[in-house]
């Protein structure tokens, strides 16, 4: 069975559910309208080519039966749900804007905040090119857009050694 609920004014009552088949009525108690609160958005910026983890917060942000986040007209992947968080990544975007960032639940839209796309970072030099076995070297790199990501990770891979090192803050 399913009913298309309408919109109400207060929400702070209880819906009753009663199945008949007839000769018995079964009632449930266990159905109430909320409303979903958006009250932060994090990161605010990211690089053109996408992906970044965009956090929502707020409240009852998993009702309905099903959320979409969008930022501008382009739909971001979602990877978590949950009652007070929404985790997506990013879309690519095709050039520096600032976009509005919308969370569809069933058929209704509501505003989140603003996103805005960077230009893309783009490394042209790592120095030093080559170091010593033991340890210890600090590896720069430089290029353009370097800080339109949120957060930066440098990963160098050494494959004689099968080991990754990893920087995380730049």
């Amino acid at each position: 069975l399913e009913c298309t609920l309408g919109a109400v004014k207060n929400p702070s009552f209880n819906v009753s559910s009663t199945i008949s088949n007839g000769q018995t009525n079964i009632s449930f108690n266990t159905f109430s309208y909320v409303n979903p609160i958006i009250k932060s958005i994090s990161p605010s910026y990211g690089p053109r080519f996408g992906g970044t983890l965009l956090t929502l917060a707020g409240e009852y942000l998993n009702s309905g039966n099903s959320q979409e986040v969008f930022v501008g007209e382009n739909q971001c992947n979602i990877t978590r749900a949950s009652d007070s968080t929404i985790e997506c990544y990013t879309p690519k975007q095709g050039d520096q804007s600032e976009c509005l960032v919308k969370v569809r639940t069933d058929a209704v839209f509501r505003s989140a905040g603003h996103f805005m796309y960077r230009e893309n970072p783009a490394v042209s030099k790592i120095y030093p090119a080559k170091s010593f076995l033991s340890g210890g070297s600090t590896i720069t790199a430089q290029g353009i857009n370097l800080n339109s990501a949120f957060s930066t990770k440098m990963v160098v891979t050494v494959p004689k050694l099968h080991r990754n090192f990893t920087v995380v803050s730049l």
